[in-house]
């Protein structure tokens, strides 16, 4: 076996847990006698956080899936009573219990990262011992561990299944070697399905899950200027306009995705209050953006509104990347090389004398980002990235070497501010065309080189990667693509081959660009999974078989086998006994055998008029149905609300290809009306089957925005609504495109029903988009939380019940309303007794009982609290 593979003794696959599976797995019989009243876990007195945090994580997953709180200590004087031992190698407890067994060396010799799960026995006990080769090594054997009781996790939270554990739990002995240093996530800032809707708990939310995940990167990129810039990640001037505390005095018009920009990727401006079907009710402002742009949309105007929101982001930035390096996570911002300088700060320039376009002047305004971040949100790294034109157009020899002159300008100026930021290149290629592993020869080694696939990842990583040699090399495959950025896009075999030609092409890091997180689901769990197990490759792949394709649609049909991984993504959604043929649907679908609904056109996720008529479209959707089928056989709450979920999002996506059929059949309806020569009656004839389609078109939008609007869960979707609305709707006009010709030949306006109804006529939901499972000490817990009904406002009510874990009593606190069907509830930061505690949310909508976790209240939303 490989040294830099898992050595597992339970499986080397995915392990697909079930109750029957763990009963008979057998092992830690003894365990379960010793487990009765809720017990105190133990913490060393020097414990870092990330080992507290995986005593803590222990205890309420362990609780979660059992209803019962084992002992757990990294304390050499609590070992008489403890069941679980947790701490890293040169922990006083961890050595005691390793002394003298067979697997103490292997123990011992636990690099960074690394972890060791071992059942034994002492003084005839079965104890646990999960012990890691540092601090975050431990964490990730925690959740590891956790992972073989059953439990998922993703980037928009959890997957707990229904049922309880019976005892015993499994023996367990495995060893746990990362195959890359770095491995994470790239989120990227342009839409509003992604981190440009990310507010500061969606930010702490999500990096909380990334070491669950067993992941410790993420890095975001900037447009620093431009058609589609600026954006307010990344400030750009000279150091004289920050203060000490990293705020700005200078700046310029920047801004993210909101609902009142108009033009930016084919997005029109519109009120949240014109989105149909009852979309509107989960909008609490006309208009919306994310919250550090409150007041300042489309965008800041005065000098004093411009530094608002770069010194808001600034906080934002620095209370996420603050919790990321207590989670053992690596952050990164950056830019696009050679640096795009705003118009605004380029008038400031040549006030001062400067020239913009002087290497030496771009020297010092590099002086000044660096010493901005370092003082206002300290990152790891700054990542450059090659010009995105250089992936479509080429490059010439004079844009390479303003590439280089800029990178090393960016280097002097890290030197002159003497910050801790490590440089690091990036971009949509990995260097100039001609010689893509370029820049490894003309810059310093400790400059890591990475770049995200060519083609929206329909291209397999670059081979060039393999020539690099000596420096850290980062391979960034796509989790999704933006031209298919409002549909489904399950890619978990491309995940795991493009991490396979990672591993094989030597590189150090490997993370995943995407926008949403729930959609992604899939992918990120495969790449996550990849980064430190590739057991499920062939023997017979090579180097070559991997770089190498016959023909374009050979590599991007590149996979890798994936009937483990969707069996136990679909065990673990949905349950074990639908889990084969859900499974079998998954890999049917999984990569470009999924059929396309939506294409790029003005902008991501444009719904396209499809050629064949939907009698003939409608075959690649059978799926649907058949995943349908199974739904009476789904048992437990949870499992039937994700299956349900799942598939309102494939009718959901269906329904946008019969929507682009019934486009198609109105685009040809119309030119048949344009046609001057035909006679009246046939002229007739055709006006009122061209209005029958349209009527038609308007009835199966709302319903496609149904099926959306039943499967909303995350801030993701909700940009994915606006899109469907700003996007396709207004800015395309795919409804009332052909209006003013219709209007003409029918002389009169068209009918009220070619409107689309404003609404909800779904099922009542309750949603809560963010969900954080950690807090700090002394932090409260803000939630949002929306209440999707026809119900009528007033007759709404809704309190969050909590409690310390497992107490009797839960206490209420009342919803408090903000506008329209959004609600916020805000828990005090806790009494330093409580280190974990329970909560679930009910909504009584007059004629509805909704509640939150569906689970709720035998199994409720849990939090930790970390110590500070």
């Amino acid at each position: 076996m490989p040294e830099d593979a898992f050595e597992n003794t339970l499986s080397r696959r995915h392990f697909l847990v079930t109750s029957a599976m763990l009963a008979a797995a057998g092992g830690l019989g003894g365990l379960a006698d010793s487990l009765g009243q809720p017990q105190q876990h133990q913490t060393p007195q020097a414990a870092t956080t990330q080992q507290q945090l995986a005593i803590l994580e222990l205890r309420r997953y362990i609780y979660l899936r059992t209803g019962r709180q084992p002992v757990i200590t990294g304390n050499i004087h609590q070992l008489d009573a403890a069941e679980l031992v947790v701490g890293d190698k040169t922990n006083a407890a961890v050595a005691k219990l390793c002394a003298g067994q067979a697997w103490q060396q292997q123990a011992m010799n636990l690099g960074p990262q690394e972890y060791l799960l071992q059942s034994m026995l002492l003084a005839g006990k079965p104890r646990v011992l999960i012990v890691g080769g540092d601090s975050i090594g431990t964490l990730y054997g925690a959740y590891r561990f956790i992972e073989l009781l059953g439990v998922r996790f993703y980037l928009h939270g959890d997957v707990i299944p229904d049922d309880r554990l019976p005892w015993p739990l499994p023996s367990v002995s495995e060893r746990g070697k990362p195959l890359f240093n770095l491995r994470g996530i790239q989120p990227f800032h342009d839409f509003p399905e992604g981190p440009d809707w990310w507010n500061q708990q969606d930010y702490l939310a999500i990096i909380g899950q990334l070491p669950k995940m067993r992941m410790n990167f993420i890095g975001l990129h900037c447009y620093p200027a431009g058609p589609v810039g600026p954006e307010p990640a990344v400030w750009i001037g000279p150091h004289q306009d920050i203060t000490p505390s990293g705020s700005v005095t200078a700046s310029y018009p920047a801004a993210w995705a909101n609902t009142a920009r108009n033009g930016m990727w084919g997005f029109a401006s519109i009120k949240t209050d014109q989105f149909c079907a009852g979309a509107a009710l989960l909008f609490d402002h006309n208009t919306y953006g994310p919250d550090v742009m409150q007041g300042l949309m489309p965008e800041p105007t005065t000098p004093t509104q411009c530094n608002e929101l770069f010194n808001r982001v600034g906080l934002m930035f620095q209370a996420a990347f603050s919790w990321a390096k207590r989670c053992g996570i690596k952050t990164c911002l950056g830019t696009e090389t050679p640096l795009a300088i705003p118009p605004a700060v380029r008038l400031r320039l040549k006030a001062a004398g400067l020239t913009p376009a002087d290497i030496a002047t771009v020297e010092k305004l590099y002086e000044g980002i660096f010493t901005r971040v370092a003082r206002a949100c300290p990152t790891d790294y700054y990542w450059l990235w090659m010009p995105e034109s250089w992936t479509w157009e080429g490059n010439s020899p004079q844009q390479c070497a303003a590439v280089v002159g800029d990178v090393q300008a960016a280097l002097r100026a890290l030197a002159a501010t003497q910050s801790h930021i490590k440089l690091a290149t990036c971009g949509w290629v990995l260097g100039p065309q001609g010689n893509r592993a370029a820049l490894d020869r003309v810059l310093p080694k400790d400059v890591p080189l990475s770049a995200i696939s060519r083609d929206i990842g329909n291209t397999p990583l670059d081979t060039a990667f393999a020539a690099i040699h000596g420096r850290d090399k980062w391979a960034i495959p796509w989790l999704e693509n933006d031209p298919h950025l409002t549909a489904p896009q399950p890619y978990a075999g491309r995940m795991r081959f493009d991490a396979l030609a990672a591993h094989r092409y030597g590189c150090t890091g490997l993370f995943g660009i995407h926008w949403r997180t729930k959609a992604v689901a899939p992918n990120i769990a495969a790449l996550a999974a990849a980064g430190w197990d590739q057991s499920w490759a062939p023997s017979n792949v090579s180097i070559a078989s991997i770089s190498h394709f016959p023909n374009p649609q050979a590599a991007k049909d590149r996979s890798m086998p994936i009937d483990d991984f969707y069996l136990d993504y679909a065990a673990a959604h949905f349950g074990p006994n639908v889990a084969k043929e859900a499974r079998d649907i998954f890999c049917e679908i999984d990569g470009p055998k999924m059929p396309r609904s939506v294409t790029w056109m003005t902008g991501p996720g444009d719904i396209p008029a499809q050629g064949a008529p939907w009698s003939s479209v409608r075959r690649s959707w059978t799926f649907v149905d058949r995943f349908a089928a199974i739904a009476p056989r789904v048992m437990g709450r949870s499992c039937q609300e994700r299956f349900l979920n799942q598939l309102n999002t494939f009718r959901y996506a269906r329904e946008q290809a019969h929507l682009g059929c019934l486009r198609a059949s109105l685009d040809s309806a119309v030119q048949k009306l344009l046609n001057k020569t035909i006679a009246p009656a046939q002229r007739q004839r055709q006006l009122k089957q061209a209005l029958a389609i349209r009527l038609k078109l308007t009835r199966h939008w709302v319903k496609m925005l149904r099926y959306q609007l039943a499967a909303v869960s995350t801030r993701g979707e909700l940009g994915t609504l606006a899109n469907l609305e700003q996007h396709t709707r207004t800015r395309d006009q795919f409804l009332n495109l052909h209006d003013t010709v219709l209007q003409r030949e029918l002389g009169h306006a068209l009918p009220e029903s070619a409107n689309p109804v404003m609404t909800y006529q779904g099922e009542a939901r309750l949603i809560v988009p963010t969900l954080r499972t950690s807090i700090q000490r002394g932090e409260s817990l803000e939630l949002q939380v929306l209440i999707l009904s026809d119900a009528a406002e007033s007759s709404i009510r809704g309190s969050l019940m909590w409690r310390p874990l497992a107490e009797e009593t839960f206490k209420p606190i009342a919803l408090e309303h903000i506008r329209r069907r959004v609600y916020r509830a805000k828990l005090p930061p806790m009494p330093k007794r409580v280190e974990i505690f329970e909560y679930y949310i009910q909504a009584d909508t007059g004629t509805h009982t909704l509640s939150f976790p569906p689970s709720a209240p035998q199994q409720n939303q849990t939090v930790v609290v970390v110590p500070a």
